[in-house]
């Protein structure tokens, strides 16, 4: 293990590498172990009560930092090594979500020593896949919604393709979407003529590399027609709303 640097006390280490870096962000698709550590050779020893190590979680279950942190005893326990003079704590990331931490350290002689650290999101959920198909007036177009469920949707690894026939050979040509994000669910419209298309394979990768797919023949309706159109339009009127919102409010960047 390395040395703090620039004369700065504290330092944070990952115990693996994330399987993606996006947008300043890193991402894991499995539990990540976060070691605060605090050389004690420098400012005159370790002062336990001037280190203050502030998480900010956002998680769909309790995470094994908040059950630690709410015990003082356990999270306030450092780990002393002779050989290298540090000071070790280590959390545990263990739920979906998203983390952060920013280190406080008071020294004895009173300076004070702040470092932050890099925002991580860990899922370990492969997406969600589903669609719906609604037949138009002419019996062979499909407008087809499609839904990923998806903690860290990426749009760059989301794809969408559509079967032909073609000099007496099956052939996958990729289709263009628009995504809209609501929440943890990304939206696509697909428009396929039965007659051109025989059937619907999407392929999704979120950004900690988690991986699913979904086959559908153009026309089928899993769900019955008539559940399929009532969940359809409920989600045209969600879009609707978001895109008034836009115009309105000035938000930005719901589109992908």
């Amino acid at each position: 293990m390395n040395k703090t640097e620039n004369n700065n006390p504290i330092a944070m280490y990952y115990d693996r590498e994330p399987e993606r870096i996006w947008d300043g962000t890193e991402y894991y698709n499995g539990p990540c172990t976060v070691r605060v550590c605090l050389d004690g050779e420098m400012g005159g020893g370790f002062n336990r009560d001037g280190m203050e190590v502030a998480w900010e979680t956002d998680t769909r279950a309790e995470n094994a930092i908040e059950r630690k942190e709410a015990n003082p005893w356990a999270a306030n326990w450092w780990t002393y090594h002779k050989e290298t003079g540090m000071y070790e704590n280590d959390y545990l990331a263990d739920q979906d979500g998203t983390y952060r931490c920013t280190l406080t350290y008071t020294d004895p002689e009173g300076h004070v020593f702040r470092r932050e650290g890099t925002p991580f999101v860990v899922d370990q959920t492969a997406p969600h896949i589903s669609a719906e198909s609604i037949k138009t007036e002419s019996g062979n177009v499909h407008t087809i919604l499609v839904e990923v469920e998806e903690y860290s949707f990426s749009r760059e690894h989301t794809h969408i393709y559509g079967k032909r026939y073609e000099d007496g050979a099956d052939e996958w040509q990729e289709i263009e979407v628009s995504w809209f994000l609501v929440g943890e669910k990304a939206l696509a419209q697909v428009t396929m003529d039965q007659n051109e298309m025989e059937e619907l394979w999407v392929k999704a990768e979120d950004w900690a590399g988690n991986q699913a797919e979904y086959r559908q023949e153009v026309g089928a309706e899993p769900m019955g027609q008539e559940d399929a159109s009532g969940t359809f339009f409920a989600a045209l009127a969600v879009l609707a709303c978001f895109f008034f919102l836009t115009v309105f409010t000035g938000v930005r960047k719901i589109f992908l």
